[in-house]
């Protein structure tokens, strides 16, 4: 028998092992990427993204929950919560000068 083929034959197991690990490797990767790229979406909406060229900044979460916080307690008189307290504090004044439930005009 010649040289080369007891080397083939000696490589070979080797080589099978490899394909077929190959051929799983593969498989798996279809299966467990598109997970992966959830996870890491979500972790860059978590953590924000930079601003770079053609694409502005993009704030993580804990910066937008701070924003509509901010909007949630009385401050500089343009805050959601101050709007809401001057619209309901002119329509109680507005309700209190009314004429009675019943009158008609």
């Amino acid at each position: 028998m010649p040289g080369w083929i007891s080397d083939v034959i000696s490589v070979a197991p080797w080589l099978g092992a490899f394909l077929v690990f190959g051929f799983f490797g593969m498989k798996f990767w279809k299966i467990i990427a598109p997970t992966l790229r959830r996870i890491r979406d979500f972790l860059d909406d978590w953590g924000g993204e930079d601003a770079r060229p053609g694409v502005p900044e993009r704030l993580g979460v804990m910066a937008r929950l701070d924003r509509i916080e901010h909007e949630l307690h009385p401050n500089s008189g343009k805050s959601l919560r101050d709007q809401t307290n001057r619209l309901e504090r002119a329509l109680t004044e507005h309700l209190a000068t009314c004429p009675g439930k019943g009158a008609t005009p």
